[in-house]
């Protein structure tokens, strides 16, 4: 196989970490608000895609009352675990087995990343990580995907961004490079093929997926 880098998103692509997040959010704002955010389906579903930053904003103005969620949040997500979907482990095993770097791009912040990193146990396999915490910009903005390219020092041509949502996908393009869609997560596979080069429904399909984007480039590449 020849290959450059692939980078994948963390929550909904690699772990699955929706119970654990909703319940730290329902845990810190019963706590500080007196009330549970997100209540309805609409909410649940943005609050898996936003920033933290961007939720606290939502649910209050009061600047003090933002750093008593964020702590609250932090406590209550200490006790949770998140957990590896089906078969990316042995995915992840796999593309590296080829030689090729793996790397992570999410807007979540740093340490809920090393939290999940240790729960889930596949956090020993990447060669770069891009955190909320590093960048100024989330995704969709292209920042993140840039830096991990940057970091690797890899050509966009050689890059694969492997993520789970339209924020993903639209990042990963932005940023000049190919895109997966993992259909196994939270986005809506449907929704989100048009955006894709390859859509996976199992991480077990991601290697071939990969080979094929990858021998198109070599193809252009001799032409």
């Amino acid at each position: 196989m020849s290959a450059g880098l692939v980078l994948f998103d963390w929550d909904g692509t690699l772990v699955d970490t929706r119970a654990a997040l909703l319940e730290s959010w329902h845990r810190s704002t019963a706590e500080v608000i007196g009330r549970r955010f997100p209540s309805t389906a609409d909410e649940h579903a943005w609050t898996l895609r936003a920033r933290g930053a961007e939720i606290f904003a939502r649910i209050t103005e009061s600047p003090s009352q933002a750093a008593q969620l964020s702590e609250a949040f932090d406590r209550a997500y200490v006790l949770q675990s998140a957990t590896a979907f089906a078969g990316v482990a042995a995915a992840l095993d796999d593309i590296a087995s080829e030689g090729v770097p793996l790397g992570l791009v999410t807007s979540k912040a740093r340490g809920r990343v090393e939290l999940d990193m240790e729960t889930s146990g596949i956090g020993r396999r990447f060669d770069v990580v891009v955190t909320g915490d590093d960048v100024a910009r989330a995704k969709p903005d292209p920042e993140g995907v840039r830096t991990a390219v940057a970091a690797a020092r890899a050509s966009t041509a050689d890059v694969v961004l492997v993520g789970d949502t339209s924020a993903d996908l639209r990042a990963g393009r932005a940023a000049g490079v190919r895109v997966v869609h993992a259909g196994w997560g939270y986005g809506d596979a449907k929704a989100l093929a048009p955006l894709a080069d390859r859509c996976c429904t199992t991480p077990h399909e991601l290697l071939s997926a990969l080979g094929e984007l990858w021998s198109q480039t070599a193809g252009i590449r001799e032409v």
